[in-house]
Parts: C-alpha cells; sequence; structure tokens
C-alpha cells in the first residue's frame, strides 16, 4: 500500500578506496527505509557517484557532480579510509570539495573514517594528509570513527534519526486525488543582475496567498526582497521572487512558506535553500 512521504536525498561522499563501506551505507540506508520509512513519513533515497553521476562534457567531472547530486543533496555521509581524494580546481579532494559544499549550505554533514588496519601497501603520505584534513574538519564539528561495516551502519542510522529531528519536516502531503493538497517547492535561481526565489505548486489544490519568510542558516543577513506579492498559485504554477544578495547573504536560508487552501485551513512548509551560485 502506498503512504504519503517526503523523499530525501542521502548522497554518499568518499573517495575510490571505499567502494565496500559505500555499499555497508546504502545498505544501512534501505534497511532503514524497510522499518522506519511509513511510521516516519520519510523514504531516504541513496545517491552515489559512481551510481548515479552521468557523463556530460562542460566543465570539470567534479562540477558536474555537484550540480547533478551533491547540491540536491538534503543530507550527506562522507567516508574514508586510507587516503583524501584527487584534488579539484577548487579543494583538496573531490569528496573534501563535497562535505565542504554541503556543510556550507546548512545541509547535514556526517563524516567517518574507518580504524581498520592500513594495507601494507599504504601511501603514507596521502595517510597523513587525510589526518590533517580531519583534524581540520575538526574545528567545525565531530568527526566519527567506525571498526566494522556493521558499526558504520548503526552510526549513519542514529545519525538519520538525529537529522529528522532537526529537519522538522512536517507531515508529508501526497498530492492525489484522495488528498487534493497543495505541495510548495523554493528554488534559487542566480544571476549576474537579479536573482529569483522561485516557489512552485507541485499539488493537486491551489495555494492561495502564498506568502513565506527568509531565516538564515549560520552567519549572515538575508537578501533583500521588494515583492510584497501574494500570489495563488495553481497546481504546476510558480511565481519568482526577485532577491537582492549582498556580501552579508548566507550560504543558505530556511524558507518557511504558508498559504490559504479552498477548505479555509492554513498550511504551512518549510524547506532549506541553498544560495550557491
Amino acid at each position: 500500500m502506498s503512504f504519503p512521504a517526503h523523499v530525501l536525498n542521502v548522497f554518499i561522499a568518499s573517495p575510490g578506496d571505499t567502494s565496500a563501506y559505500r555499499d555497508a551505507v546504502e545498505r544501512a540506508l534501505h534497511r532503514w527505509n524497510g522499518v522506519r520509512s511509513e511510521r516516519a513519513g520519510v523514504v531516504l533515497l541513496p545517491r552515489r557517484w559512481e551510481v548515479d553521476g552521468v557523463p556530460l562534457m562542460g566543465g570539470d567531472g567534479q562540477s558536474q557532480l555537484n550540480t547533478q547530486l551533491v547540491d540536491k543533496a538534503d543530507i550527506v555521509i562522507g567516508i574514508f579510509h586510507t587516503r583524501l581524494g584527487q584534488p579539484t580546481p577548487r579543494s583538496k579532494s573531490g569528496t573534501a570539495e563535497e562535505i565542504e559544499r554541503t556543510h556550507a549550505a546548512g545541509k547535514p554533514v556526517h563524516v567517518y573514517r574507518s580504524t581498520a588496519p592500513l594495507p601494507v601497501d599504504v601511501d603514507t603520505k596521502k595517510v597523513e594528509e587525510l589526518r590533517t584534513f580531519l583534524a581540520e574538519m575538526e574545528k567545525d564539528g565531530l568527526t566519527g570513527s567506525f571498526a566494522t561495516d556493521e558499526d558504520l551502519q548503526s552510526q549513519v542510522q542514529a545519525a538519520i534519526e538525529h537529522d529528522l529531528t532537526s529537519l522538522s519536516l512536517g507531515v508529508a502531503i501526497a498530492p492525489s486525488q484522495g488528498s487534493p493538497h497543495a505541495v510548495l517547492r523554493a528554488h534559487f535561481e542566480p544571476s549576474s543582475t537579479t536573482s529569483y526565489l522561485r516557489i512552485a505548486n507541485h499539488g493537486n489544490a491551489t495555494a492561495m496567498g502564498v506568502s513565506f519568510k527568509l531565516e538564515p542558516i549560520g552567519d549572515g543577513v538575508v537578501p533583500n526582497m521588494w515583492d510584497e506579492t501574494k500570489p495563488d498559485l495553481i497546481p504546476n504554477s510558480d511565481y519568482p521572487y526577485p532577491l537582492l544578495t549582498h556580501s552579508g547573504t548566507p550560504n543558505a536560508v530556511r524558507v518557511r512558506m504558508s498559504w490559504r487552501e479552498e477548505d479555509a485551513e492554513d498550511y504551512y512548509q518549510e524547506q532549506t535553500v541553498s544560495l550557491l551560485g
């Protein structure tokens, strides 16, 4: 039987020496879905660079992964063992860039390192590079370690439970004939002139008098807004609100949307939106 649910993209960020651990994390997410999805109203969708990334010309490979997967992630699980990975034009490694980018966007990021014995042919320089990076990460928050696949899976499931509490997703609404409600989603569209926060109605009912508030995530001041329109959004329609970003704009904001429907009830929805171009 189907049930309404929030679908969360969980990106597994890790270098090439940890494919077995990526498998373990994916199993943990599927196991959580089997036990908790219907009760929690949440489905976890594992995303992996080697499976879900699409080859595409234009820009470096990591920038393509950022657009396709990293920026769309709701939660990020970072895993390391013997090395940090290959550098990118912007960071010490692709995995480091993924972790730094999503952390800057205000999204939950959990980083773990395996304590399994190092291979006899390990590159000690790469091990030291990884240790230095993790030491820097400790300045921004706690990193974890795991000894076995089962240990990692248990910690990942505990992290997911923590995130669901902090994300405050609210009750999922299924856009179906039996539950004809509006479902609003916000998306930031950057521009060199005027940027926009576009709010779209993906549901089956008209959202009347749509309004929203922006709250910064982390340090910064929310973008300036001068459009106070409260539109009625019919299904599959949207409205672009012009935003003026500035040097103090945070990397991400929390968008609190509200509206009414024909049943005269008030509805609310909350979403974290990255402002990174």
